[in-house]
C-alpha cells in the first residue's frame, strides 16, 4: 500500500530577516518575512492581518511579494489603519510542479518593514511583538508564532571637572567633560554642548576632541558633536577658556555633585545631546 504525502491547503510563518541576532535600536527598520502556503491551483481572496506593536510604524509601500516561486499574486495590495496592516490579494496561481501522486502545495513570500519610533515605552529591554493572521477563504484563521525583538538603547552619564577651583583675571581655565554610555547599544550623534560666559571668558580652544567628534566654540557655545560612544565607553573632551583681564571679579567653579549637573540625553530619532553647563 503506497502512502502519499497531503500537501498544506495553507499555512504561514513569520520570521525577521533584518537586523539579525533579535535586538533592534530606536530609529532601526526592521524586515518581516511572511512565508505563505498554498495550494496548487488558484486560491481567491486571501488577506493577511498584522498588528504592529506600539513603540512601531509600518513602512510605507514597502510590502512587496519578494519572491512569487514560480506563481502568480493577483491584485496585491498593503493598507494601514492605525497598527493594523491588512495585506489583501486577489488570485494565487500555483500551477504546481507537475507531481502527479500527490496534491503540491508551494510557498511564496512576502517581505514588509517597520521602524522602531522614539517613544517613552521603547527603552532597553522593551519586547516589541507583532502578530500575524491569515484569513483563507472558507478556512479557519491561521496565526503562526509571532517573533519578537527587544529594544536595546544608549544609557549616558556625564562629569564635568575644572582644573583649577578659581580663576582670576587673565587665568586660563580647562575644562574635561567625560561621557560615559552604561547602555547596551551605541549611541549615535552624539552632541556634548557646554555654554560658556563670554561677558567673562573668551578665547576658547579645544584640546581633547575624540575621533569621529568635531568642535566649535561659536557664540561662546562649546559642542562636541557628530561622533559615536559604543556601549560600556567613555569619551572624553577638553577645551581651555581664558579669563577676561578686565574682570577683576573672582569667578568660583562648583564641583561636579549632584544637583548642579544638567545632563539630559534624548533621541531625534538617534541623536544624544548632552547639556554640561555649569556657573562660569
Amino acid at each position: 500500500t503506497a502512502t502519499l504525502p497531503v500537501a498544506a491547503v495553507f499555512d504561514l510563518a513569520k520570521d525577521v530577516q533584518t537586523p539579525s541576532g533579535g535586538t533592534v535600536r530606536i530609529g532601526e527598520v526592521v524586515m518581516y518575512r511572511v512565508t505563505v502556503t498554498v495550494v496548487e491551483g488558484t486560491t481567491q481572496g486571501l488577506t493577511l492581518t498584522d498588528t504592529l506593536p506600539n513603540g512601531m510604524s509600518y513602512v510605507a509601500g514597502s510590502a512587496v511579494v519578494s519572491s512569487a516561486n514560480g506563481m502568480t499574486v493577483n491584485g496585491f495590495n498593503a493598507s494601514i489603519a492605525g497598527q493594523v496592516l491588512t495585506i489583501a490579494m486577489g488570485d494565487i496561481v500555483n500551477p504546481g510542479d507537475d507531481d502527479t501522486t500527490a496534491t503540491d502545495s508551494d510557498s511564496f513570500t512576502i517581505t514588509y518593514e517597520a521602524v522602531v519610533n522614539d517613544v517613552a515605552g521603547n527603552v532597553s529591554g522593551t519586547l516589541l511583538t507583532n502578530n500575524l493572521t491569515g484569513n483563507p477563504p472558507g478556512q479557519p484563521p491561521v496565526t503562526p508564532p509571532p517573533p519578537t525583538v527587544t529594544v536595546v538603547s544608549p544609557t549616558l552619564t556625564i562629569l564635568k571637572s575644572f582644573n583649577v577651583a578659581q580663576a582670576d583675571a587673565g587665568d586660563t581655565v580647562q575644562v574635561s567633560v567625560v561621557v560615559g554610555n552604561t547602555g547596551d547599544a551605541p549611541a549615535y550623534d552624539v552632541v556634548v554642548s557646554d555654554i560658556v560666559n563670554t561677558l567673562k571668558f573668551g578665547n576658547i580652544l579645544a584640546v581633547t576632541t575624540p575621533a569621529g567628534f568635531t568642535f566649535n566654540s561659536a557664540a561662546g557655545t562649546v559642542t562636541f558633536s557628530g561622533g559615536t560612544i559604543a556601549a560600556g565607553a567613555n569619551a572624553t573632551f577638553g577645551f581651555t577658556s581664558s579669563k577676561s583681564t578686565t574682570n577683576n571679579t573672582n569667578t568660583n567653579f562648583v564641583p561636579n555633585v549632584p544637583g548642579y549637573l544638567n545632563a539630559n540625553a534624548y533621541m531625534n530619532p538617534r541623536v544624544f545631546r548632552l547639556a554640561a553647563e555649569f556657573s562660569w
